[in-house]
């Protein structure tokens, strides 16, 4: 008998102060349920594994086929697999596979399990995916920094480009922007005590987020870069900032940060985001594979992560522990609230079954033969007279009424991709004679049209080959045998690929010192930037977390794409990689290993 999964009630009393304050959505729909536990991705065994957070036992598998590293979220029913392109969608009950569905191209989605959720956010397309019914699909128009949610369920983003801070409500499938921050600052979300908060990196200060503004701010007590990472929620109250270049950590108290701050010097290394089970902030080392733990005080713990071919992931689940998923999903490390960290293998044990076995059939030979049949001699039955009764004119049944060409689409949206989009629909009314086929069809803003056909039972489909930076609007009607029926539109959407870096080993230079030799340039090539546009652009050493922040800026021609022979290096052995600050946040190079020729 497979294990139950366990579901926590949590009281809303507290949610409801909160959304008072705050202006978050309010508590009426009553009492919510804490999903307990996480899922994670075994790739050797194609397995959707779940992990009890609380007892470290791994229970429930499910039969998934998808790409290594992929990541499992779950929402109250189903959970999802989500990666190469596609998201597959389990039935938590049943442990099968309901659907696969295609992903937007060129992005791995950042993900929140919270109530009302899952939440699949794409920063650089801008474009939020909510899984927990209503399902929603929610274009902000631009890219997006990482986003923050609060208990009732509450998606809160900032569009660095625009400086507005935006919010998704839990039932609600379009996006509120009441909040701005002043024009040119930059800046990051967390969320405090379940309120949302501000860090702004140009003013190096802190303020809530009111109902239509920033409250007034208080100051951090340091010089915070763009390029700081904070943890999505507090250590303590504590707001937890993470300064790679500086090898440091600072938790900064939400209510008078300049006096209370704890500074935590980190070992060098490589650092990933930072996660926050509430009272204690873990972050991944990737130049060793370790995870870090630090309670409010900055109290340092440690484990090694179990060595697996790849990167290793950190998330929170909505239990509020964090777990450190191996790049396979051959182990999960899980930190429990109280900072304690347990290694979890997924690999032990055979997938469960819920099938019965079939008993085989019985040989001829061992069947017992049938009783024989009594027969009865026949009995010569006597003549009834019939009454003759006049029969009642049969009731006309009035002719079906001729079918029309179907109903408009429900819920029509598109989502976009890089140079692709993906459009997505509800069942159309038939109107008398089943729905044989949809017709997706656009139009560009360039003049460019186009339309692909669908099946009936179709509810999706991609449309590759279309051009970047221009806006599509997209529309499906439905066909059945009276004809095609009415068009409904989706919001217009504009295909956006992700900047990114190549890095290689560039031209021959002159060396500086004799010890340095062979010298060579680092040569960079950068694409899908915005055009025009001045870049801040370093170099990065994983042995000991060195950086070169001296170059200049660089500069995008009309076409996003800047290329240069920058960053003077000679260190054979050492692996390197390049970092480009956004406002949409840091887009890094691939690593390549320093050879000697």
């Amino acid at each position: 008998m497979k294990p139950k999964l366990v579901l926590a009630v949590v009281a809303t009393c507290a949610a409801g102060a909160v959304a008072a304050a705050t202006g978050a959505m309010s508590s009426s729909a009553g009492p919510g349920f804490v999903l307990s536990g996480h899922w994670v991705f075994n790739a050797a065994l194609r397995q959707a594994v779940h992990v009890d957070g609380a007892s470290g036992e791994v229970g429930e598998r499910v039969r998934v086929e998808a790409d290594p590293g992929s990541q499992v979220v779950q929402g109250d029913t189903a959970g999802y697999v989500v990666g190469g392109g596609d998201m597959t969608e389990f039935d938590k009950s049943t442990l099968e596979v309901v659907a696969t569905t295609a992903l937007p191209e060129g992005e791995s989605p950042s993900a929140i399990e919270v109530a009302g959720g899952p939440y699949l956010v794409f920063r650089q397309l801008g474009t939020v995916i909510r899984l927990g019914l209503p399902k929603a699909v929610v274009q902000a128009g631009e890219p997006l920094g990482a986003a923050v949610a609060t208990g009732d369920g509450t998606v809160y983003l900032h569009r660095p480009r625009s400086g507005a801070v935006c919010q998704v409500r839990r039932e609600s499938d379009a996006l509120s922007c009441p909040v701005t921050v002043p024009p040119g600052h930059r800046g990051a979300l967390t969320v405090v005590a379940d309120r949302p908060m501000f860090v702004d990196t140009s003013s190096d200060t802190v303020h809530a987020v009111g109902p239509e503004a920033l409250e007034a701010g208080a100051p951090l007590g340091f010089d915070a870069p763009d390029s700081v990472r904070l943890a999505a929620h507090d250590v303590s109250g504590r707001i937890a900032v993470l300064d790679s270049a500086a090898h440091k950590m600072h938790l900064v108290d939400a209510v008078k940060p300049a006096q209370d701050a704890v500074e935590v010097s980190l070992p060098p290394g490589d650092y990933d985001e930072p996660a926050s089970t509430g009272s204690h902030v873990a972050l991944i080392d990737r130049a060793t594979d370790t995870l870090f733990t630090y309670d409010s005080l900055g109290r340092r713990g440690s484990k090694p992560i179990p060595a697996e071919t790849g990167e290793p992931r950190l998330t929170r689940g909505e239990d509020a522990r964090l777990y450190v998923d191996g790049a396979q999903g051959k182990h999960v490390l899980v930190v429990d609230h109280d900072g304690a960290v347990a290694e979890v293998p997924t690999a032990e044990g055979e997938p469960s079954d819920r099938t019965q076995p079939t008993q085989p059939p019985q040989r001829p030979q061992d069947q017992a033969l049938p009783p024989a049949p009594v027969v009865n001699p026949p009995v010569r039955q006597q003549p009834v007279p019939q009454r003759t009764t006049a029969t009642p004119p049969a009731r006309q049944t009035p002719p079906p009424a001729p079918a029309t060409p179907p109903g408009a689409p429900a819920g029509v949206s598109a989502t976009a991709g890089n140079r692709a989009a993906t459009v997505t629909w509800g069942t159309a009314p038939d109107n008398g004679a089943p729905v044989s086929g949809y017709l997706v069809s656009w139009t560009a803003a360039d003049g460019a049209t186009g339309s692909v056909a669908a099946g009936g039972a179709q509810r999706s489909t991609t449309v590759p080959n279309l051009v970047n930076r221009v806006a599509h609007t997209f529309t499906v009607r439905a066909i059945n045998s009276a004809g095609q029926g009415t068009s409904a539109a989706a919001n217009p959407v504009t295909p956006y690929a992700p900047p990114s870096i190549t890095l290689t080993r560039g031209a021959p230079v002159e060396c500086r010192n004799e010890d340095d030799m062979p010298c060579n340039w680092m040569h960079v090539v950068m694409t899908d930037f915005a055009p025009n546009t001045s870049y801040r652009v370093i170099a990065r050493r994983a042995q000991d977390g060195w950086s070169n922040d001296h170059e200049p800026n660089r500069l995008t021609n009309a076409n996003g794409r800047a290329e240069f022979n920058g960053f003077y290096y000679y260190g054979v052995g050492h692996t390197v990689w390049i970092e480009a600050f956004t406002p949409e946040g840091v887009v890094t190079s691939n690593r390549i290993v320093w050879s000697s020729s």
